[in-house]
């Protein structure tokens, strides 16, 4: 629907993981938890940092 309107979207995703939630539970932030999974998590802030940045 906001393609059919024009509306610009970011083509990233920020992916729904449980590291997200566990993260603050150990007071630091995605990239710094214990997880193989918080790469992803981190990587999807990533690619949308850039894209905001272009």
């Amino acid at each position: 629907m906001l393609l059919a309107e024009n509306i610009p979207i970011f083509k990233a995703e920020i992916k729904r993981l449980v590291a997200f939630e566990r993260a603050p539970l150990e007071g630091v932030i995605v990239k710094d938890y214990p997880d193989p999974r918080a790469d992803a998590a981190w990587a999807g802030y990533e690619e949308l940092g850039k894209e905001i940045m272009v």
